[in-house]
C-alpha cells in the first residue's frame, strides 16, 4: 500500500519533483538536475521511504533511463499518457511545479491515464526504425536540393540521371563541385541507411509476429520492422478501430444535436506507423489481391485518389489486427470488405 505519490516533470537538463500525501497535500518539493547523482540525491531527499512512494512521469526526453534508474533504487515508477493527461488536467496557469503536483494528485486518486511501456526489444527496434525514418527523410531532401542545383546550374542534360552512376561521372567529367558535394552526402547516407536495414533484418530474424505481418503482399522489411516497432503489443488494443485510431488514420468527428460530420484524419498517435501504413497502401497492385484492390477502386471512384488510400491503409492495419488476433497469415478469404 503507498501512502506517498511522487509526479516528476522531466526535462532535458532538470526536472521538478512535487510529493503528495493520501490526501493531496503537497508535503515535499525540488528540483533536482538530470543526472544519476542528482536523482539518487533527490530520492534520498525524499521525506518517505521509497517502498511507500509511487511515482510517474511522462515519457519526454531521457525517460527511458530516468524511469529505470528509480526503479533500480526500489521506487515503484509509472508511465502517464501525455495526450490524455493534458485532456483531463488543462490549466492556464502551467508551470513545472503545477505539472508535477497535477501528476502525483492523478496517481494519488488512482486517476492516471497510463501510457504503454515496450519492451527493450521493441524499444530497441523502434529506435532502428526512427532512425531510418529520420536519415531517410534527410537524404530526400539532398536529392531534391541536388535537383534544384542542376536545374539553377542550367544542366539540364543530367536533371533526370543525376542521381545515377551516370550523373556522377558526368559531374566529375565537367567538375562540378557543387554538384558532387550533394552527391557525396547522398552516397554516405544510402550507405549507413544500408546498415540499419541489415540491423533491421537481423532483429527480426525471430520474431513470430514479424513473420506473420511479413504474409501481407505490401509488408516489407521496413515496413514490417515499423508496424511491430510502433504497434509493440496487438493485444492491447481491444478493437482493430483501437489500433487505427492509435496510427491517426481515423476521420475526426464533430456531432451537435442530430447532426454528426466527419473531417480529415485525426493524425494522432505514431506518425511514423501512419507514414508507413499510407506507404504501403501505395504498393498494392491487383494480382495481389484483387478483392481488396476491387475494393479500393470503389472507394476511389466516389471520393479521390489521396482519401482512398488513407481508407486502404486503415483497411490493412485492421486486417494485420485480426491476423494477430486469429494467429492466421494473410490470405484474400481473411477479411470481409465493406
Amino acid at each position: 500500500m503507498y501512502t506517498h505519490y511522487l509526479g516528476i516533470d522531466l526535462h532535458k537538463r532538470s526536472s521538478t519533483w512535487v510529493l503528495v500525501n493520501q490526501k493531496r497535500d503537497v508535503i515535499h518539493k525540488q528540483v533536482i538536475p538530470v543526472t544519476e547523482k542528482a536523482l539518487l540525491y533527490g530520492i534520498r531527499a525524499l521525506p518517505a521511504p521509497v517502498t511507500n512512494i509511487k511515482a510517474t512521469l511522462e515519457p519526454v526526453c531521457g525517460w527511458r533511463w530516468v524511469q529505470q534508474y528509480l526503479c533500480d533504487q526500489g521506487v515503484e515508477t509509472v508511465l502517464a499518457n501525455p495526450t490524455k493527461v493534458r485532456l483531463i488536467a488543462a490549466s492556464k496557469h502551467k508551470t513545472d511545479t503545477n505539472d508535477a503536483r497535477m501528476l502525483a494528485e492523478l496517481l494519488a486518486a488512482d486517476y492516471l491515464p497510463e501510457a504503454y511501456r515496450a519492451t527493450p526489444e521493441v524499444a530497441d527496434l523502434r529506435s532502428l526504425v526512427r532512425e531510418r525514418h529520420y536519415l531517410v527523410s534527410v537524404r530526400t531532401g539532398f536529392k531534391n536540393r541536388l535537383k534544384a542545383v542542376v536545374t539553377a546550374t542550367g544542366v539540364n542534360d543530367i536533371l533526370e540521371n543525376c542521381l545515377t552512376k551516370q550523373g556522377l561521372q558526368y559531374i566529375k567529367e565537367h567538375n562540378l563541385n557543387e554538384l558532387h558535394d550533394h552527391h557525396e552526402l547522398i552516397t554516405t547516407l544510402t550507405t549507413y541507411i544500408k546498415k540499419l536495414d541489415a540491423q533491421i533484418q537481423l532483429a527480426l530474424a525471430d520474431n513470430e509476429l514479424a513473420k506473420l505481418i511479413q504474409t501481407v503482399p505490401v509488408a516489407g522489411p521496413v515496413t514490417t520492422a515499423t508496424v511491430v516497432a510502433e504497434v509493440g503489443d496487438f493485444s492491447r488494443f481491444a478493437s482493430a478501430k483501437k489500433l487505427t485510431n492509435y496510427a491517426g488514420l481515423v476521420p475526426g468527428q464533430r456531432s451537435s444535436g442530430e447532426r454528426v460530420r466527419h473531417g480529415r484524419i485525426t493524425k494522432v498517435g505514431s506518425k511514423y506507423l501512419r507514414h508507413v501504413m499510407v506507404e504501403s497502401a501505395m504498393r498494392l497492385r491487383q494480382p495481389q489481391d484483387p478483392l481488396l484492390y476491387r475494393w479500393y477502386e470503389q472507394v476511389k471512384a466516389v471520393s479521390s485518389p489521396m482519401k482512398a488510400r488513407v481508407a486502404l491503409a486503415r483497411k490493412l492495419l485492421s486486417i494485420m489486427w485480426y491476423m494477430h488476433k486469429h494467429n492466421t497469415p494473410y490470405t484474400p478469404r481473411n477479411h470481409e470488405l465493406g
